[in-house]
């Protein structure tokens, strides 16, 4: 399987962790994807729970990787102010 493939198998199964409710496998099947497919919008799915899971510097790390992959995508920027006003 190449790693495109890879990438939505496991996109597949974080959204089927999310309709059960299981955020940390969510989080961990997201991540698994961004490994494989690298992608700016990443952090914005992968760590939506951040109220829930309480890992904000872990979800600002993530962001800031985003940034790297893709400076011009605004989610994480976004993201990164909501995290520490919240």
């Amino acid at each position: 399987m190449d790693r495109i493939a890879q990438a939505l198998q496991r996109f597949q199964e974080a959204y089927q962790a999310q309709m059960r409710g299981d955020y940390e496998p969510r989080r961990r099947a997201l991540s698994g994807s961004l490994a494989l497919q690298p992608d700016g919008r990443g952090p914005h799915v992968s760590w939506m729970d951040v109220p829930l899971s309480g890992k904000v510097q872990e979800a600002i790390e993530e962001c800031k990787r985003a940034i790297e992959v893709d400076p011009d995508f605004g989610n994480p920027y976004n993201d990164i102010g909501s995290y520490l006003i919240g």
